[in-house]
């Protein structure tokens, strides 16, 4: 079944184990479908694949796989136009989406539906790149157009397999939605279309074309988010009545063959200023490819809107005017305009365009016209513009220029460009540009005593870069490029492309400053300010939920900041490692102890090999952190040659698993190998009473936690992780709480009991919003970014329980304005009854159904009415010992 919550929004596909006088029953879990799933068919196969998981469904047919994968997507699509009914959670099918009630299921696919045409007449030959395995991403010939559906009112990209002899398209293959979210960014040839579900590659026959159609489509989903009366208005005007001059005409340009190639050409031109009125000259423009040479009449132009320099080009010219406009070439900062001989050059980075003159001077003349032109639209342009807008900022000078270090750097592998095709182990350190304003990755060489050494280059990130995690690949996507980076796990490729693109979103949050959060931090640090001052000020700007995301991450960034040349490499060659850290501002929290330690490395070959460090804690007086140094050896009882450091913060989790310690962050997790199950059991109870002492948010103090089930505790089997032993299944017995100061659910575990009390706490789990929670027989998965958590309960029973109370609970905490969970709050209630021994249960039965709902208190009524009876039955217990111990006092005396 999909539903979605009422309050939260956040759809679920659920999965049952059986179905009863047509209702489903025995919830074994869900499927969480949010902006980052990727849903995909493929024969009768429903693949989703999420951030931490992907899951492949099959169906009875094709048809029915298609048809769930289309409602999934219109699910995600529509979702921020849905209208909520009374109840958590609702049909969408039926109540979540109306407008898609009244359509069949099909209507938005096929022909189903009526549509407005959005430019009458018009469409485009291109080359769709097909998603799947095998013979499905092949590139298609596919006939595009822009329509409006009447029903959906949705915006579509349709495209078809023929066109009749009319020129009117038929057999319709499917269409890409346009919506709010969509992003349309050309790249040579290519025009990718960017939803939440999926990235289209396009491919026109020319780059003029790809740009053409890049605009239109830009211009169309502006219209429709503008709400503007009919998806295409504001686009015809000046563009289409000069496409329809241009008509389908040299279809064969530049290498493109077939009908209807060049219809694109003339199509969504801005109105522009001739900036040369009646001047031009005859030009041989060179074919690309296959493409012939063909004489053109070139003249000079400039976007009303855009301010693009374009050196447009037309078939004809009469009465002294240019006709049949074939395309353009559009001048950036980056053309390089020369000319030798008769031969004008205009190299860019996607091609080199080589126009013949007259005779020599005509094309000297022309190239100085050309190269003042560019020189008059630079010096127009602000100087600290950003290299995304087309500043004239050069890569020149953004690679020479003060950067500001956002975050400790980290060792990833970068794959070259053309021939260059190899990977390369680099040092990256995202940094924010003085003078660009530019978030850019710098990539080093080397690190020389933690500092990066032998800059190689960088990587620009912008509002127009695409960022994607691929496995353990990130992705870089900008109009001129495509880096390909690949990260040790997983993990560590979703941590880092998370923070790149967080950083642009927040760079347009900061209407003042124009930095993301981690630059703005970076600025107040070095100024001095106090760390409260900093959180005011953070939040202010870019609001309470944005900041709270950075936990755990600041730290890291004031390390940075307090340090501009640290450089946590921690990588597989530990000479080229260690963060420098001014003494002065180090404390020994251990008071010179320390422990001989077996440390895993990270990285591929020999680099992944156990070596022998001494590790001593330490905290930082600068930052506030702990951090866990290394050294490789120890001279006259001093550590010496320090090779790393581990940071310890206040959302790290340290676990001890036989004589193995783990030290999971954010960003990696660190296996530390102890003499024996005594020593590692030792240390992370040290770190933890460490991290307590430092961070009092992250110590459970009384009453700072409560249960979130009446009888809070159950035995279980954990998956270990690791190697050997670490990953072998152990008894634990796990309790679940609520953090108050940290808003969060935990699942705590430890080795055993004594009196009915839980002791030798080996660990933590934490709940976040992105969690993913199922059941699966008496096996129980909890999915989080870091880390895939295997727990198995002695029945299926017990299992589907225990998962279901948690989702419970995860899904109040999502949709409660306060993020507290239904029970946690009733034990919140309670305790405060018993500090001020006040017992009405009535006022609590009141409070719960206020902040909750009738609904959802009958759904928890009978564990409402246990924890009273419980409760009683303490206060019973507690009464009968005092009297007993008045009893004694009476004896004694």
């Amino acid at each position: 079944t999909l539903t979605m919550g009422r309050q939260s929004r956040v759809i679920h596909l659920n999965y049952y184990a059986n179905v009863r006088s047509g209702e489903p029953v025995d919830r074994k879990g869900f499927i969480l479908i949010d902006d980052s799933s990727n849903i995909m068919s493929d024969s009768s196969q429903v693949i989703i694949a999420n951030s931490d998981r992907t899951w492949n469904l099959t169906a009875s047919s094709a048809t029915e796989a298609d048809q769930l994968c289309r409602s999934l997507k219109d699910a995600l699509s529509r979702r921020l136009e849905a209208e909520h009914n009374a109840d958590t959670a609702v049909s969408l099918a039926a109540s979540l989406f109306p407008a898609l009630a009244e359509e069949t299921e099909t209507d938005l696919m096929m022909d189903d539906e009526d549509e407005d045409d959005v430019l009458p007449g018009q469409g485009v030959w291109l080359l769709k790149k097909g998603e799947g395995m095998g013979a499905l991403t092949g590139d298609k010939r596919r006939f595009f157009t822009v329509t409006h559906g009447k029903t959906s009112h949705l915006l579509k990209f349709n495209y078809f397999a023929n066109v009749d002899k009319e020129g009117r398209p038929f057999n319709k293959r499917g269409f890409i939605p346009l919506i709010a979210g969509s992003s349309v960014i050309p790249s040579g040839k290519q025009i990718l279309v960017n939803n939440v579900d999926r990235t289209w590659h396009l491919t026109a026959a020319t780059v003029e074309e790809a740009q053409a159609w890049t605009q239109l489509l830009q211009r169309a989903i502006a219209a429709q988010a503008a709400k503007s009366p009919g998806a295409g208005a504001g686009l015809s005007g000046t563009a289409t009545e000069r496409a329809a001059g241009a008509g389908a005409g040299d279809d064969d340009e530049d290498g493109a063959g077939g009908a209807g190639a060049g219809a694109g050409n003339g199509l969504a031109f801005e109105d522009e200023e001739n900036l040369l009125p009646g001047v031009g000259i005859w030009l041989v423009k060179k074919g690309e490819g296959m493409g012939r040479d063909r004489r053109r009449y070139f003249s000079l132009f400039k976007g009303r809107t855009s301010r693009a320099l374009k050196f447009a080009y037309f078939a004809d010219v009469k009465n002294g005017i240019p006709i049949e406009r074939k395309g353009h070439i559009m001048l950036d900062p980056s053309s390089v305009v020369s000319a030798k001989g008769p031969l004008i050059t205009i190299a860019q980075s996607s091609r080199d365009w080589k126009l013949t003159a007259p005779d020599a001077e005509a094309a000297a003349s022309w190239a100085r016209t050309l190269q003042q032109a560019l020189k008059n639209q630079a010096q127009a342009l602000p100087e600290t513009t950003n290299l995304a807008s087309d500043s004239l900022f050069t890569e020149e000078a953004a690679m020479n220029e003060a950067d500001q270090p956002l975050l400790p750097g980290v060792w990833l592998s970068k794959k070259g460009e053309g021939l260059t095709t190899g990977e390369k182990r680099r040092f990256f350190v995202m940094v924010f540009g003085q003078q660009s304003r530019m978030i850019k990755w710098n990539y080093y060489a080397a690190v020389e005593d933690g500092v990066p050494d032998n800059k190689k280059g960088f990587i620009p990130v912008h509002t127009r870069s695409e960022i994607t995690a691929q496995d353990k690949h990130i992705v870089i996507r900008n109009p001129d490029r495509t880096w390909p980076v690949t990260a040790s796990t997983y993990e560590e490729a979703e941590y880092w492309a998370t923070l790149l693109r967080k950083a642009v979103k927040e760079q347009n949050m900061a209407a003042a400053e124009k930095m993301p959060l981690l630059a703005y931090h970076a600025k107040m640090t070095a100024a001095g300010e106090s760390p409260a001052a900093i959180s005011a000020k953070l939040g202010e700007v870019y609001g309470a939920d944005v900041l709270s995301s950075y936990t755990g991450v600041l730290q890291r960034a004031s390390a940075a900041a307090s340090n501009m040349a640290r450089g946590a490499a921690d990588g597989a060659d530990e000479s080229e490692a260690g963060p420098g850290n001014d003494e002065d501002d180090i404390e020994d929290v251990l008071k010179g102890r320390g422990v001989w330690l077996a440390k895993k490395g990270e990285g591929l070959g020999a680099a992944t090999g156990e070596k022998a460090r001494f590790f001593v804690l330490k905290k930082n007086l600068a930052t506030n952190t702990l951090q866990l140094d290394y050294f490789a050896d120890i001279n006259a009882g001093e550590p010496v040659n320090r090779k790393g450091s581990i940071p310890v913060l206040d959302d790290s989790e340290v676990e001890a698993e036989d004589i193995h310690l783990l030290i999971r962050n954010s960003d990696r997790t660190w296996y530390l190998t102890a003499k024996s199950q005594e020593e590692a059991g030792r240390l992370s109870e040290v770190l933890s009473n460490a991290m307590a002492t430092v961070y009092p948010s992250a110590a459970p103090d009384s009453g700072s936690e409560v249960p979130i089930f009446v009888n809070n505790g159950v035995w279980m089997l954990k998956r270990g992780e690791g190697l050997g032993a670490v990953a072998s299944d152990k008894r634990r017995f796990f309790v679940t709480n609520f953090s108050i100061p940290r808003s969060m659910l935990l699942v705590h575990y430890y080795a055993g009991l004594a009196s009915n009390m839980p002791i030798d706490k080996k660990g933590t789990i934490q709940i976040t919003q992105s969690s993913a929670v199922f059941a699966d027989d008496v096996n129980i998965i909890i999915r989080n970014g870091d880390r895939n958590w295997k727990l198995t309960a002695f029945t299926a029973e017990a299992a589907s329980q225990w998962t279901n109370g948690l989702i419970q609970a995860m899904d109040e905490q999502r949709a409660n304005k306060s993020r507290v969970p239904f029970m946690a709050r009733l034990h919140m209630l309670l305790l405060n009854q018993q500090q001020h021994d006040d017992a009405n249960n009535e006022s609590v039965r009141s409070a719960l159904q206020a902040e909750y709902g009738q609904q959802t208190y009958k759904l928890h009524e009978q564990e409402v009415n246990h924890a009273f009876r419980k409760l009683e039955e303490n206060e019973d217990e507690t009464k009968s010992l005092r009297e007993n111990a008045l009893d004694d006092d009476d004896d004694e005396e």
